[in-house]
């Protein structure tokens, strides 16, 4: 889930802040996001296959239907960014970017990296082995596993106190 994905990329950012001395809140910011970023080949796929430009129309399409049905969905099943090759050739095009500014060449690898691993821990059922709660916000299915919201808190708090004690707030 997008939440997840940011936590955890916050929390690379943080640790990635432990051992590069300038890397202040605005690269671990950049960490975040790129974590999130990182889904984006999800709402490609279903661009180029539906024809529909709607962010809100995949969102439906992975979790509105039939839950759980999604996962065998070629939309959520997109293998480019998050497989083998899509990790050897994005880690080389970021690369160059480590030229014009390592700092966000950092973020941008701590992001990728914990997008994932937690990707990798989701697939091994590490976490998500409670049935979700399924919330609905405007006509938007969410579900909320009780597991990953654990994952979250520990990840939130392991990042706030990296980010306390580093001196960063």
């Amino acid at each position: 889930m997008p939440r997840s994905h940011f936590l955890f990329g916050i929390f690379a950012g943080a640790v990635a802040s432990i051992f590069v001395q300038d890397f202040s809140l605005f690269y671990i910011f950049i960490a975040g996001v790129a974590a999130v970023l990182v889904d984006i080949d999800h709402f490609i796929c279903h661009m180029f296959s539906t024809g529909d430009f709607s962010p809100a129309g995949m969102w439906k399409r992975c979790f509105n239907d039939k839950y759980k049905k999604h996962l065998k969905d070629p939309v959520y099943r997109s293998k480019f960014v998050h497989g083998w090759k899509g990790l050897i050739i994005l880690t080389i095009l970021i690369l160059p970017l480590a030229f014009y500014n390592p700092l966000i060449a950092i973020s941008v690898y701590a992001g990728y990296y914990s997008h994932l691993s937690a990707d990798w821990l989701a697939s091994r059922k590490f976490y998500r082995s409670i049935k979700p709660y399924i919330l609905e916000i405007r006509h938007l299915m969410y579900p909320v596993y009780v597991d990953e919201l654990i994952f979250d808190v520990f990840v939130f708090n392991m990042a706030a106190i990296i980010i306390l004690y580093r001196g960063l707030i």
